[in-house]
């Protein structure tokens, strides 16, 4: 996915050793384009890496639907439902 964005869409991929929610892949977009936490937006579809590793910076994040399922690996499909169990504990 990295290499497709890179190639069609002509833009700078975070290519972080160490996975999110840590803060590194953060802090390094925001070395990139030279922002701060306070006028950042992450923009992710994962409820414990994407969202919880932004606002643990204090980055504002938006969460939105996966575009697809299909090819994720099985670790991914399978934290995906755990995050789904965990939703729907505080939804009314």
């Amino acid at each position: 996915r990295r290499e497709l964005l890179r190639k069609y869409l002509e833009m700078h991929v975070i290519d972080s050793q160490i996975p999110k929610p840590s803060p590194e892949p953060f802090l390094e977009a925001m070395r990139y384009m030279g922002t701060k936490p306070e006028t950042t937006a992450m923009i992710g579809d994962r409820l414990m890496t994407d969202i919880a590793g932004a606002n643990r910076l204090g980055i504002y994040s938006i969460k939105v639907k996966p575009l697809s399922l299909a090819s994720e690996p099985p670790g991914v499909l399978l934290a995906s439902g755990f995050e789904s169990f965990v939703r729907g504990l505080y939804r009314e």
